[in-house]
């Protein structure tokens, strides 16, 4: 065929595969997806995706224009409408040819802009980061004997999957051989002092009744005895009177015997015995002068609590009694003081002692926190050593998803990255915050199911969702997906300025 007799031309059709992911939908041009592409990871779809979109970013048509304010972010869903491709008319035979340029360069731009229109949303799910396999997981807490003994069962007898709440008591551990040595002996020292106690309050109330009598015999004394000496000094002073009187009749005498003799009538022994009386008759009031300023010193001693009258002795014996009680009063009190505080003392040891001996003795075996009975290691009657485990619970209000993921996505996640777990049986998406990310590490064994159980991958992510721990039932074990939102995010950003 000569080169100026073209074939006619057909109308192009849109090409019915155009929707497979690689497909070119221009013309007669090879597809897109070939064995090296299928081949390529995501990463490298969407290099070569972006090559395809830098090659025509330079030509602006009213198509491309149109299908980019179509399919802009926030322009109104709707129908693609098809794009349609008018055959060409036929050249006339004897004409010059017209330059295949500008068709060529139309049919480029048509199919590109159909790549981009079916290839958009397959990028989208390509750019969305999920995990390889995810699975809801929790911590087994496994609890052990406090103390050696015999294992008896608890108020409710739980099997394995059993639901618990916190407290819920699972088991006991009873050592009837535990050492109370240390209680007896302190219960015998604590019956003792109480013993003790009301001995010396006794004899305290005693020494305080004695003291209380010979007080009041002291006082009795004293007052007598004041009494005594004013009444004393009342006859004193009558003493002194009459010896004053008797001083004055002597004197008297003294002076008429002085006369006679002096007038001769007299004899001088009268004169000598007239003066020896009135010598006699002064001393004598004197010494009762002398007993009214005794008796007035013992009186005011008296009178302030002195006794001077036996002269070797300032206090009567009631008074030194009671002096002595109340030193031993002093005494008492101090010893029952310290009785009490003997007693408290050993109150306090006892009790604590119990206490210890009651930990020795007998231990609960408690649910920690809510979930539920992962495996039973023993059963009633069992002697247990101290150490050994009794049985593993799963922490269900600890609930999270742990899942593997390719080397490219955990290098994009980091602590606290936004997380949405999507389960297999098709409920709403839990969402979570990524708590661990574990490479070629070794990975936690206290998990109830083992990251390495899951699909091989060295690299595993643990996600936080805390709606499975605020459900009611534990569901460990249910399986799903992860979708890293931050990746998902980053991905899309990075090819937004290709696509628009």
């Amino acid at each position: 065929m000569s080169a100026s007799s073209a074939p006619p031309h057909r109308p192009v059709e849109a090409n019915p595969r155009a929707d497979e992911p690689g497909r070119d939908a221009v013309g007669d041009r090879a597809p897109i997806a070939s064995a090296g592409f299928a081949q390529m990871d995501a990463g490298q779809r969407l290099s070569y995706l972006r090559g395809l979109l830098a090659e025509a970013g330079a030509v602006n048509t009213p198509a491309v224009e149109d299908w980019r304010r179509r399919n802009a972010p926030g322009a109104p869903s709707a129908e693609p409408t098809p794009i349609s491709i008018l055959p060409a008319p036929a050249a006339p035979a004897k004409t010059k040819p017209k330059s295949a340029a500008p068709r060529r360069i139309v049919k480029t731009l048509l199919g590109l802009a159909l790549v981009v229109a079916v290839g958009y949303a397959p990028v989208q799910r390509m750019a969305q980061t999920t995990s390889v396999e995810a699975i809801v997981n929790a911590r087994v807490i496994t609890l052990r004997a406090p103390i050696d003994g015999e294992v008896q069962a608890g108020p409710i007898v739980r099997g394995s999957g059993a639901a618990l709440a916190a407290g819920d008591v699972l088991f006991r551990v009873v050592d009837p051989r535990a050492d109370r040595n240390r209680v007896d002996d302190l219960s015998r020292q604590l019956g003792q002092a109480r013993d003790e106690r009301p001995r010396l309050a006794a004899r305290l109330e005693s020494a305080r009744t004695l003291l209380a009598d010979l007080s009041e015999q002291t006082r009795a004394f004293g007052a007598a005895r004041i009494h005594q000496l004013e009444a004393r000094r009342d006859a004193l002073t009558a003493d002194a009177a009459v010896a004053h009187a008797r001083a004055l009749d002597a004197t008297a005498t003294l002076e008429r015997a002085n006369r006679l003799l002096a007038d001769g009538a007299g004899t001088p022994v009268q004169a000598n015995l007239a003066k020896r009386d009135a010598d006699i008759a002064a001393q004598n009031e004197i010494s009762a002068q002398g007993l009214i300023v005794v008796n007035d010193v013992e009186l005011a001693s008296a009178r302030r609590g002195v006794f001077v009258s036996d002269s070797y002795n300032d206090r009567p014996t009631s008074a030194q009694r009671a002096d002595d009680l109340g030193q031993q009063i002093g005494d008492f009190e101090q010893a029952l003081n310290e009785s009490d505080r003997r007693v408290a003392r050993l109150s306090q040891d006892l009790d604590d002692e119990q206490a210890r001996y009651a930990q020795l003795a007998s231990a609960a075996i408690v649910a920690p926190a809510k979930g539920s009975v992962w495996e039973v290691l023993t059963a009633p009657g069992e002697q247990v050593r101290r150490g050994q485990e009794l049985v593993r619970v799963l922490d269900c209000g600890g609930a999270l998803v742990t899942a593997t993921v390719s080397e490219s996505v955990y290098n994009r996640l980091h602590m606290g990255s936004p997380a949405r777990f999507q389960p297999r049986d098709g409920s709403e998406d839990l969402a979570g915050t990524v708590i661990g990310l574990t490479g070629s590490s070794t990975t936690p064994a206290n998990f109830a199911i083992l990251p390495a159980a899951l699909a091989r991958g060295a690299y595993h992510v643990t996600v936080s969702v805390p709606g499975l721990a605020n459900a009611q039932t534990c569901d460990v074990g249910r399986t799903g997906q992860v979708i890293f939102d931050a990746a998902h995010a980053d991905l899309i950003d990075a090819l937004r300025p290709g696509l628009w």
